[in-house]
Formats: structure tokens, C-alpha cells, sequence
């Protein structure tokens, strides 16, 4: 049995390690019983480190049901840190048979899974499969025991039968063997390379005699050495007549079975079943012959796995098609909070976990690393902590199971060799998130498709890996990776799948032309948007004050440089005549305000009013009280205008604003009011404009053809998008997050009392304050009295819009000065609160909120540099809706400093993207995706402002080395096509270097073709800095082709070489190896 060997990760010490074993014994003895168990609440390591124990404890065959490849292929992964890998098995699916040409890993897995099955019935193996896996019927156990063919030396075998077998099994005829499934005729010696071998054999026969069996390599096709016997496994398990069996026949009766998200398994079932019916009934219409296999039904499959007892597994309760279950358990379980390197946070950890008398575990790779620890615990007197070897990524902490387990990578962070420095924006354009199977993409010239992973070919010994795509019917498109700029990630908004395109036909042209004339008709309405505010004199402030330096001066952070360039930008748009429309982009807390507050410095130094607009009046509260902090030093009269003012204060205020007393006005929607007059307004800052209405943005608009306008926001939707929304105005986004900013850590989970108590007092302990969103104003003071209970003695507030002025007012400062640990509010505190002592956010009923505001509401904490902690929960009775567990998912996966882009697309993904541009364009974003029509507009609005970009310079490369990633390196084709895309987009040799660095930290020494492509796309880069159009190689022989004049001092620069002048463009020469690293020499000369 050959190992999944592309980890590399040296398994724990084989002991078992102590947890809640009454609970594991619960479980495990009514699975031994054949009943039926279900389970909820785990996620990552916590999961899999639960199907590792009870494999263990069961002792039989497993086999875990995962909705997808990607999720197989981590699992796979996460298990390899429990298990030894020759127990690790993959059966991942066979969608579209007919459009494999070679055979991959996924069929070798296969076959090496059912010959496990097979030939070792009592092997404790863990197989992983996917919904795709059993969508045909497979050959019987006995029929592939059949066709197993076993050879030995001496022993009669008549040549002629034994080819007959080898096809008969799925074997193909060619004249050199390069992969395992082929077989090669010479005279009297038969070469056969068997699935699940290292190495080919090669068979030397005399007569019908076998002489000898001796192993070669592929690469030398060189014997290496003598064997007495071999085993031929059946290289199709779909060939054949007769398919009637599913891989639980292969299992022995005792196994059991871990079905994981059932329902989504069921859906992603579906899916392919339905793929793979269209794809046959396009390819009839169009009279093609293609092998048609029987898939199996949904009711099939659905007995198949009840043979077996199951363990239901969902994160979100109400997710488990009807089933009966004699337990039924929710684990309580959280992702182990990064700790930074913060060890005292650490230690804290460590002994709350010591007191509640749960297992504690460290896993470390390194003995120099286990060692430290060890130390430091002891200096720090705290014992009952044990060491692990492993390399686990992330860890976990469990009630339930009463263990915690911490990993190197807990305590001391992401190991990153990412640099800070700026990127070139052509990156933004690119795939927000990696490719999966079966993603649809559209192709620029080829459209709507369906991406099947990254296949190897191989043309004139020289092996490359392209793109499968698969179109209508038995369509197929091998991508060259460097065309992968043209490939857009397809958007789907809604249930409803997109047609695929025919390849060759001119739908696809028509389709995009007609697109295209919409975008050309929305663009100019846009461009005469713009045109008439070119055209608009308005006020040109004058430049800088030495006041103003002094100003900047005082801010008591270091800016960075994406707030930098955004304060350049705004001032030199107030310095100009025309009225200033900029939109500031940035993700909560990375110094937006402070741009604003700058830009107000400016026109109150040019005598000039300012208007701050925001959505609430706890905002405006809010920034009333930073402002005035901020400009305590200097002569600025500000004021606020809002319904915690009487009526009172707010007629002297608007006599004020007349008279230009106030300098700068900070106000709801109120300040749009027909009463309110300025003597001078000069500027108009608007906070979160996306959360006013239609009626006040009409009033905006009239606001903004006078004076500057600078828009905030936070949840940013595409660049090209907001082009369209905002009538084409400036933009700067800031990008970087402020220095010792951490992400925050986010758990979404069951509401559970234990969990929030601890979460409350840890907070509170540090001198902090925690926010509890309950968006219920009825049962609020309910919710107060409970916490009251859960927490005796900490102070609580309770905020929410229906409040008196007043009392809200108080109850806000008595939290602001630290007089109450707890403030339970509704989303209220949603916008723009700034408060860096709030640490801890908890939102109860995560479930009923939006994802914009789960986002917003969570940026709210960890605006210091402290650790923050969100926990979004929901309630045990009730049953989430498919679109609330995608939005909780999404705040989960993307807790990464500067997410809201991505949470962003995701929420567009989730809700439609129709419901932001208007129906009349949301039948054109669904022909083409959302990606394509983003960039078709973006190439649209510039063209109509004249703005002439130049082309791309993209050399073309032809070089005849292997340049492919092996799936023996890296066998997901996700993270493939991440690290592929990367490479043929890194604009520097520094970022190359990263990447190598990272593949040699994550996947181990690099085999030669990734050696060489890293090498190639070097190349690439100096071809660009030297306008190389083309550079080809074959042997020793190099052409290059420059897109201008070759040097006149060519002959200098190329001394010592033979070359030949085609043209005043081209020049061919011989070297003397050929090796990439000569090519380097060569084109740094020219």
C-alpha cells in the first residue's frame, strides 16, 4: 500500500490520549450496537481529532462522508497529524468519465481503496468519499478479485491472454509506459505499469514462460531490480459489464460509517447527477458517441449508507435529513484563540483549563520548541501540561470533551514570509477566493464553463499541466496556465445553474455583445454624471497651514500608507476648482475618520464650514466626543446636532450655523432638514452613507453639486461597482491594517452559558468591557436579568433606539468612563463606535442578522492591541435557515484583518447581486458572471473617459522543460491553481522567492518541475523588464524576439556566444547546456 506522502506530518506518539471517556464510551457502545448516533457543533481539529478517537476505540473499517473534494482533502490532511498515512484512504468521484484522457490520482486512489477493501477486509483504514464517488455502480468485489492478475517467475502464462486481461481491466496499449494503467509490447517483454505500485515491471517472457520480473524507472526506463511475484490490481472499476455493486459491498460488515453535513452530501449529490445527465443529453443531440453509465439513484444511495450504523455529524443543529438516532449530543467545542505570542494570555488559559480539570495538551513539532515551553511552564509553577510531536495547525477547547489542545501555531502565530509591501492594483481584478471542482468559471472567449481540475499532458517528452474545462455536451478545453488571466470565477447569485456554452459556435460572441451594449448605455448616463461635474466650479481650498502640520502631528498613531495616500489625495482635490467627490474604502478601524478630520482641519483654516453626516445618533454622539479630543488645541467651534439635544439647544445651534459661529456640525438626517442653514459650508463628510434612505440621498445630491463631499464606508462592494453606483467618483481605499493590530477571534456556536460566563469574565478580569448584542427590545430586560445571574457583580448597562435621549445618553457615558463592564444593547452600537476598551462582543440570535451587519457589529471590538473575541451564537431550538448558516460561515471563515471585500462578495453571492444594480441589468450579470461583467464595465467607463490603458505586456514562452506541479506534492487542485496563479502573476523576483519559500515550509524539497516553473516565471519577469515578446527554447538552441530594436551593441553584450541576427527583432543562438540558469545570464545581458 503506497502513502499519501505530500504532508509529510509525523503522527502523534501512539497513546491514547485521556478525554471525557464516559462520553466516547456513550457513543462508541451504541455504534457498536448498529445504532444510529448524531452529533453537533464540531468544526476543524476538534472534528477530526473525534473521528481519530473513535476509529481508534471501534477498531474496524471507517468510512466519513464529506460534501466535497476540498473537504476530503483537508480532512485527509488534518488526520495525517493523528494517524500513520498508509491508514488514510481517498475515493473521491469520477464525475465525468468521458473527459479523462490520462489517468490521475483520483483513479489511482480509488482503485488503491477498493483493493484495500479487498485484499486486507480487517485493516484499520479511514476511507474519505464524496458525494461525486457514487454516482455509478461499480464492479463486484468478486469481479475485480477476478481480474486481479498474479504473476510469479516460472510460472505458465500464454502472452496472448494475458494482454487480453490487462484491456479487459482497464489497461491501455502505448509505446512507452509513463503512468500507472498502461502497458507496452515489445517482442517477448511486456512492461505494465500496476495502480497502486511505485514503479512499472517489466515481464520478459520466453515462449509462454515467465523468465524474470524486474522493476524499472520511468524517467531512464532502466531496470532497477528483481522481483519474484506481482500483483496486477484493475485499473477501471467502471469498466466492464454487469456495474451493479457501490463501495459499501466492498466493506466488511462491522465498519461504520461518519456522514458528515448529510444534507449538503444529498444536495452536492444531486448536483453532480444532474451535470452528468445534461452533459450525456447534449452530447446525443449532437450525435456523439459517448460511454453512458447508469448512475445511481438518490433512494439507492440513501439505503447503500443506511447498511451500516452511521454517526450524523452537523456544525448547525436541524441540518440531519430525517433519521432515527438512539443518542443524540451537542458538543461543545471552540477553535483555540491565537494567542500571538502573548504567553501570559496563555498561562491565564492554562490554568482556567487546570481548574475545570480538563486534559491539557501542547503539540509541537521540534524538540528545541517542546523543551522552551516545558521550561517556562515550570518557571511559571504550572504543571499537568503534556507535550505532543505533531504538526497540528490549529487547536481546540471542549467542554464536552474536557480536553484542550494547543498548537505551535496557537501560540506563536501565522509562520508568513508574505512582505508588506504595496502590490500593483492589476491583483485586485483577480479570483477573490480559490477555485473548487465543479466551480462554474467563464472564459473571455470561450464563456460559461465548468472547471474540472488541472490535468497533465504530455507533447514531445516534454510534460506541462492545463486547465480542464468542460463545456455543453462532450465540449472540453485544455487552458495553458499562463492564459489563466482570462478566466473569471462565475458568480453564482441564486439556485439556478447557468447554461453552459458550446465550444466553436457563436452564441457565446452574441451573448457578450449584447451585454456589452447594455454596460455601453449604462456607462454613458454615468459619464454625463461625471462630464457635469467636471465641468462645476467650486471652492479651491488653499494649501496647508503650518497649523495644520501641527495638527497632523498630534495624531497619536503612525498613519500607514494606504491612510497616507488617502489624505493626499482628498487635499489635492481641494485644492482644485472642481467640487471634490471621493469615497474613502476601508475596513472598520483602520483610520478612516482620521482622513475626515483632516479634510474638516482644511476648510475650518480656510474659513469654511463642515458638515459630519452620520446614521445614528449614538454615532454622532460618538464622533462629537472624538473631535472635540482632537481638537482641543485649536480655535474650531464644533457642535452637534441630534435628538439628544433639546429643542432648546438646538435653535441656538441652528443660529449659530447661520451665523457661521460653528465650524463644524456633526448630525443625523437631521441636518438635511429645510431649517438648517449655513453661512459657509465647505465641506460634507458623510459616514456610512449606504445606510441612508432614498429620499436623503436626493437631498445629498443637492448638498453635493455646491460643495466637497468625502463619502466613508466600510463594507465596500467591487472597485468597478462603485464606479457604477457613485457616478464614477474618486476612490481610496486603505488597505493595510493599523501596526499590532490583531484579527479577531471569531466563534460561531450553540448559545451556551458556561462559554459566555467565561467569555464576560475573562474580560472583565483584564480591565476590559464586553459588548452583548441582543436585538430584541422586548425581552431585553429578560436577557439583563439572566446575565445578572450568570455573572453576579459586574456592572451591566442596557442600550437600545427606543430609550429617552437622556437616559441613553447617560447609560452610553457611564459605559464610555468605564462605570459599567457590560453594556446589552440592540445593533445600535452597529456604526462607528470607537471604543478601545471593548474587547469582547457576544451577539445572541446571530442567526437573524445580515452579514454586512454580523461584520460591521464584530469591527466594533479589537480596536486596540489587544486580543478581541467575537462569539456569534444562536439558540439550540432553533433551526437555521440555509441562508443564516452561510452568513455565520462567512463572518467564521474571513476573521482576517482587512475582510471586508471578500465579506462583501460573499454577501452578494448570498442575496444576488440584482438587488444592488436594479432588475434591468441583473439578466446580463447572470450571462456572463459577475467577475466578467465587473471587468467589461470597468474597460467600458474607461474607454469613455479617454483614459487609454495600455496593453499588458504578457511575454510568450515556449520552453521544452517539465513545468507542472506533481499531485504527489500537492494533491488538491485548489491550492494548485492558487500557487500557479501566483506565480504567473508575481511582478518580482522578491514575491517569487516567497513562494518558494512557502512551498518548501509547507509541502517539503521541491521535485524538478516545480523547481522549474519557479525558475520559468523568474524568466518571465526579467522578459518583462525587457520587453521580451517571445523567448523559446529547444536543447540548446534559444530564440528571443524583443518587442522594439535589438541593441546596436549586440555583439559586445553577447561575447562569446553563437548567435544569429533573424531581424531587427529576433535573434536565435546556441548555448552551450541550455539550462534555465544560463538563460537567466543570457537575458540579464541584453
Amino acid at each position: 500500500m503506497r502513502k499519501v506522502e505530500v504532508w509529510r506530518r509525523p503522527p502523534f506518539a501512539m497513546r491514547e490520549i485521556p478525554l471525557n471517556e464516559t462520553w466516547i464510551n456513550k457513543v462508541v457502545e451504541t455504534i457498536h450496537r448498529q445504532e444510529n448516533v448524531l452529533l453537533t457543533g464540531l468544526a476543524g481539529s476538534a472534528r477530526t481529532y473525534l473521528i481519530h478517537i473513535l476509529a481508534r476505540q471501534l477498531n474496524r473499517k471507517a468510512l466519513c462522508l464529506v460534501p466535497s473534494e476540498e473537504k476530503a482533502y483537508d480532512l485527509a490532511k488534518q488526520l495525517q497529524s493523528f494517524l500513520p498515512s498508509d491508514r488514510i484512504l481517498l475515493f473521491l468521484g469520477r464525475e465525468l468519465v468521458f473527459l479523462k484522457e490520462n489517468f490521475s490520482r483520483v483513479e489511482e486512489d480509488r482503485i488503491l481503496t477498493l483493493r484495500d477493501c479487498l485484499l486486507r477486509p480487517r485493516h484499520k483504514s479511514l476511507i474519505i468519499a464524496t458525494p461525486a464517488s457514487f454516482l455509478f455502480p461499480l464492479k463486484s468485489p468478486q469481479q475485480l478479485q477476478k481480474e486481479t492478475i498474479h504473476l510469479q517467475t516460472d510460472q505458465e502464462w500464454p502472452s496472448h491472454s494475458l494482454l487480453k486481461q490487462l484491456v479487459q481491466s482497464g489497461y491501455q496499449r502505448a509505446d512507452t509506459i509513463t503512468r500507472p494503467g498502461e502497458f507496452a509490447v515489445r517482442g517477448g517483454l511486456l512492461d505494465v505499469f500496476p495502480v497502486g505500485e511505485k514503479n512499472p515491471c517489466r515481464i520478459d517472457l520466453f515462449g509462454d514462460t515467465i523468465e524474470s520480473l524486474r522493476s524499472f524507472q520511468v524517467e531512464t526506463q532502466r531496470s532497477i531490480s528483481n522481483q519474484e511475484q506481482l500483483t496486477i490490481t484493475p485499473a477501471d472499476e467502471l469498466y466492464g459489464e454487469g456495474l451493479e455493486s457501490t463501495l459499501f459491498d466492498y466493506l466488511s460488515a462491522d465498519s461504520w460509517v461518519f456522514f458528515d453535513e448529510p444534507r449538503e452530501f444529498m444536495k452536492q449529490y444531486e448536483r453532480a447527477r444532474k451535470r452528468y445527465q445534461a452533459a450525456i443529453r447534449e452530447a446525443r443531440r449532437e450525435e456523439k458517441r459517448v460511454q453512458e453509465l447508469t448512475t445511481l439513484t438518490r433512494e439507492q444511495l440513501t439505503d447503500a449508507i443506511h447498511s451500516r450504523p452511521r454517526l450524523y455529524h452537523s456544525f448547525f443543529p436541524g441540518n440531519i435529513p430525517q433519521a432515527q438516532v438512539s443518542l443524540m449530543e451537542h458538543v461543545s467545542q471552540q477553535e483555540m484563540e491565537p494567542f500571538f505570542s502573548q504567553l501570559s494570555v496563555l498561562y491565564n488559559r492554562i490554568q482556567d483549563w487546570t481548574k475545570k480539570g480538563y486534559h491539557i495538551y501542547i503539540v509541537a513539532r521540534g524538540r528545541a520548541a517542546r523543551e522552551q515551553l516545558g521550561k517556562e511552564l515550570v518557571e511559571q509553577h504550572i504543571s499537568g501540561v503534556e507535550f505532543l510531536e505533531g504538526g497540528m495547525e490549529k487547536g481546540f477547547v471542549s467542554s464536552t470533551l474536557q480536553l484542550a489542545m494547543i498548537s505551535e501555531q496557537d501560540i506563536w502565530g501565522k509562520k508568513t514570509t508574505r512582505s508588506t509591501r504595496r502590490r500593483p492594483e492589476r491583483e485586485e481584478r483577480l479570483l477573490v477566493e480559490d477555485l473548487k471542482l465543479g466551480d462554474y468559471v467563464v472564459h473571455e472567449n470561450y464563456g460559461v464553463g465548468i472547471f474540472r481540475g488541472v490535468t497533465r499532458v504530455e507533447t514531445d517528452g516534454v510534460t506541462r499541466e492545463y486547465i480542464l474545462l468542460q463545456y455543453a455536451g462532450t465540449d472540453k478545453l485544455y487552458l495553458p496556465l499562463d492564459k489563466l488571466d482570462a478566466l473569471y470565477r462565475y458568480t453564482l447569485t441564486e439556485e439556478r445553474e447557468p447554461r453552459l456554452s458550446k465550444l466553436g459556435g457563436s452564441e457565446w460572441e452574441r451573448t457578450k455583445r449584447k451585454v456589452a451594449q447594455s454596460i455601453q448605455d449604462m456607462a454613458e448616463e454615468l459619464l454625463q454624471l461625471y462630464a457635469a461635474r467636471q465641468t462645476q466650479q467650486g471652492h479651491a481650498f488653499g494649501a496647508d497651514t503650518p497649523w495644520q502640520a501641527q495638527f497632523e502631528e498630534s495624531f497619536p498613531y503612525q498613519e500607514t500608507p494606504d491612510q497616507l495616500k488617502a489624505i493626499r489625495d482628498t487635499k489635492r482635490d481641494m485644492e482644485s476648482h472642481r467640487p471634490m467627490d471621493r469615497l474613502i474604502c476601508g475596513d472598520v478601524g483602520y483610520g478612516k475618520t482620521e482622513v475626515a478630520m483632516r479634510a474638516a482641519f482644511k476648510a475650518v483654516m480656510d474659513g469654511k464650514q463642515v458638515a459630519l453626516l452620520v446614521p445614528t445618533t449614538v454615532l454622532a454622539e460618538q464622533h462629537y466626543l472624538s473631535f472635540q479630543e482632537r481638537f482641543q488645541d485649536f480655535p474650531a467651534t464644533i457642535e452637534v446636532l441630534s435628538r439628544f439635544r433639546t429643542a432648546a439647544q438646538q435653535k441656538r445651534i441652528l443660529e449659530d450655523l447661520g451665523k457661521g459661529v460653528v465650524d463644524i456640525v456633526i448630525g443625523t438626517h437631521r441636518l438635511l432638514s429645510k431649517d438648517v442653514n449655513f453661512k459657509d459650508l465647505g465641506l460634507l463628510v458623510i459616514d456610512e452613507e449606504h445606510r441612508f434612505g432614498v429620499a436623503q440621498k436626493e437631498k445629498i445630491k443637492a448638498l453635493k453639486k455646491l460643495v466637497d463631499v468625502l463619502s466613508l464606508s466600510a463594507t465596500p462592494i467591487p472597485r468597478s461597482l462603485h464606479m457604477s453606483l457613485t457616478g464614477l467618483r474618486d476612490m481610496s481605499v486603505i488597505e493595510t491594517p493599523p501596526p499590532e493590530r490583531y484579527p479577531i477571534t471569531t466563534y460561531v456556536m450553540e448559545y451556551n452559558e458556561e462559554i459566555i460566563r467565561d467569555a464576560i469574565l475573562t474580560e472583565v478580569e483584564r480591565g476590559g468591557q464586553v459588548f452583548f448584542v441582543h436585538n430584541r427590545i422586548e425581552d431585553m430586560h429578560r436577557v439583563k436579568s439572566e446575565l445578572e445571574k450568570l455573572v453576579p457583580g459586574v456592572p451591566i448597562g442596557v442600550g437600545h433606539g427606543r430609550m429617552k435621549e437622556d437616559e441613553l445618553s447617560r447609560v452610553m457615558m457611564d459605559f464610555i468612563q468605564g462605570k459599567l463592564a457590560v453594556f446589552l444593547c440592540t445593533t445600535i452600537i452597529e456604526s462607528g463606535l470607537d471604543m478601545p476598551n471593548v474587547n469582547t462582543m457576544i451577539i445572541d440570535g446571530a442567526d437573524k442578522l445580515g452579514l454586512a451587519q454580523l461584520y460591521q457589529l464584530r469591527g466594533r471590538v479589537g480596536r486596540s492591541n489587544r486580543l478581541a473575541y467575537a462569539y456569534l451564537t444562536y439558540r439550540r431550538e432553533r433551526v437555521l435557515s440555509e441562508v443564516a448558516q452561510k452568513r455565520l460561515n462567512a463572518v467564521r471563515e474571513f476573521s482576517d484583518l482587512g475582510s471586508g471585500m471578500k465579506i462583501a462578495l460573499r454577501d452578494m453571492e448570498i442575496r444576488g447581486a440584482g438587488n444592488i444594480l436594479g432588475p434591468e441589468q441583473h439578466g446580463f450579470i447572470a450571462a456572463v458572471g459577475f467577475d466578467l461583467y465587473c471587468q467589461m464595465l470597468e474597460e467600458e467607463t474607461a474607454r469613455l473617459k479617454g483614459q487609454v490603458t495600455a496593453p499588458q505586456f504578457n511575454p510568450q514562452f515556449d520552453m521544452d522543460v517539465d513545468m507542472y506541479i506533481p499531485d504527489e506534492y500537492i494533491p488538491d487542485s485548489g491550492t494548485k491553481m492558487r500557487i500557479y496563479r501566483r506565480l504567473l502573476l508575481a511582478l518580482d523576483m522578491e514575491e517569487v522567492e516567497e513562494i518558494r519559500q512557502e512551498l518548501l515550509d509547507r509541502f517539503g524539497p521541491l521535485p524538478e518541475p516545480v523547481q522549474n516553473f519557479l525558475e520559468v516565471a523568474s524568466l518571465r519577469i526579467m522578459a518583462k523588464t525587457k520587453e521580451i515578446k517571445m523567448l523559446r527554447r529547444k536543447g540548446r538552441e534559444i530564440e528571443i524576439q524583443v518587442a522594439g530594436k535589438l541593441p546596436a551593441d549586440l555583439h559586445q553584450r553577447m561575447q562569446g556566444l553563437k548567435f544569429r541576427r533573424i531581424n531587427n527583432h529576433t535573434v536565435r543562438l546556441n548555448m552551450e547546456r541550455g539550462s534555465l540558469l544560463e538563460l537567466h545570464g543570457l537575458l540579464s545581458s541584453i
